[in-house]
């Protein structure tokens, strides 16, 4: 079975990295079969940046008319992509090239999982690696967890998934009405 993915970006007032986030995607060693850019209404030059970039294959734009907010900016992109699963990579982030790649192999293997998580590196303004948010589970193989496994852990531990490297499966995150206001900051 061949799954797809989308890589949803998001932006308010970027600019500044914008061109580091979006190269990340096209560095991708296996291309998204999907890629969304949405800009929230942003008063900075965001939009401009977008919009002299090359074309890229399966790539979309959206401009909202009016400033969202980011829950509602994330579930508009929900609402659109196409794939079987969605990665929502906030514009100041950059993806490692082979993140598409090993997402795909392991999610072929499990199709039916909720979402595939991964370790998150922080990096300085200069983007060099300065640490890595850690969590319970460190794997050096790909691994899957059954619904009832995340489910202790998460009782046990709290939840170990960082927002900006989680690729979610679209079906289950639609059944649930994607995000909710009602958490603020937590609804990622």
């Amino acid at each position: 079975m061949n799954i797809s993915i989308s890589i949803v970006i998001p932006n308010y007032n970027h600019a500044a990295y914008l061109s580091d986030s979006i190269n990340g995607v096209i560095r991708q060693t296996v291309t998204p079969d999907e890629i969304l850019f949405i800009d929230d209404a942003s008063t900075d030059n965001s939009w401009d940046l977008v919009k002299q970039l090359p074309e890229l294959p399966n790539s979309r734009h959206v401009r909202n008319k009016a400033n969202l907010g980011v829950v509602d900016n994330l579930n508009l992109g929900l609402e659109k992509v196409t794939s079987d699963f969605v990665l929502f990579a906030a514009s100041d982030d950059i993806l490692k090239p082979t993140l598409i790649e090993k997402s795909k192999k392991i999610l072929t293997l499990y199709p039916d999982a909720g979402l595939c998580s991964t370790l998150s590196s922080v990096i300085d303004r200069n983007n060099r690696q300065v640490d890595i948010l850690r969590t319970p589970l460190v794997s050096d193989f790909p691994s899957y967890l059954s619904t009832d496994e995340c489910r202790k852990i998460l009782y046990k531990q709290g939840s170990w998934f960082m927002g900006n490297s989680v690729i979610y499966n679209v079906k289950y995150l639609r059944e649930i009405s994607g995000y909710k206001k009602s958490l603020g900051s937590y609804s990622d």
